[in-house]
């Protein structure tokens, strides 16, 4: 009886408020990010190779030339990070993951948190 009165009551807190245009965005369509490091003096106009943004998933990219970086945002239910770093050295750019800067912990609640808002998201009726 505890169980049953705990599921209706979280089923109504899911169905408590619609969901905001950012909630609905991120768990329909998520979006990642990928950032690779180029060879130093590399110039814009090399950077701006058709097949980054046409590559599957692909949804824009960006370059920094003062960091050597380039940052892509991609669906990760489409590519992946080494699909698109394939596809970036086929085009002729010698890239690679940047090294780890931070060893500090991370956040384990983070994770935890991520699917409780999932299973809210599916339970919701207004979306």
């Amino acid at each position: 009886m505890v169980l049953l009165c705990l599921l209706v009551t979280f089923f109504v807190y899911a169905n408590w408020e619609e969901p905001g245009a950012g909630e609905r965005i991120y768990f329909e369509s998520p979006t990642a990010l990928a950032v690779f490091t180029v060879p130093a003096g590399m110039e814009v106009d090399d950077i701006n190779d058709p097949r980054i943004i046409k590559a599957r998933g692909v949804s824009s990219y960006t370059y920094s030339p003062a960091q050597n970086r380039i940052a892509i945002t991609y669906a990760p239910r489409q590519t992946n990070e080494n699909e698109l770093l394939q596809t970036i050295r086929q085009s002729g750019i010698d890239v690679e993951t940047p090294p780890m800067t931070s060893t500090k912990p991370q956040c384990p609640v983070d994770g935890y948190l991520y699917y409780f808002y999932r299973l809210k998201y599916a339970l919701c009726l207004r979306k």
